[in-house]
């Protein structure tokens, strides 16, 4: 049986993934933008819920939940574009962070 990985796992494995593959030096291209929509992704979720890049507890971020809350679906960094751009579900991600702000930070 495949043990699932709660989001803060989640989140942290993609972001391990995108260090490994990253180069700070290189001239962004069309190609890279899958690694821009899965790090907006990343930093804006984890910003909502209050992690620092180090892992510290941190304010809660009020801009971060409104750019996750938006159905703004035209923009090429929305939410909801960032998840369908990396293969997860939009509606299925937002049910999940809005469990884990009521059970986390209510």
């Amino acid at each position: 049986m495949e043990e699932q990985l709660s989001l803060i796992d989640f989140l942290e494995a993609l972001e391990e993934q995108e260090q490994s593959e990253s180069d700070p030096t290189k001239i962004l291209t069309e190609k890279d933008l899958p690694f821009l929509w899965d790090s907006l992704l990343i930093e804006t979720i984890k910003s909502a819920f209050g992690l620092s890049r180090g892992g510290r507890k941190r304010q809660s971020s009020m801009e971060a939940w409104a750019w996750i809350l938006s159905e703004k679906e035209d923009l090429p960094f929305s939410f909801s574009v960032c998840c369908k751009q990396i293969g997860v579900d939009p509606d299925t991600m937002l049910n999940s962070l809005e469990y884990y702000r009521r059970k986390f930070l209510s």
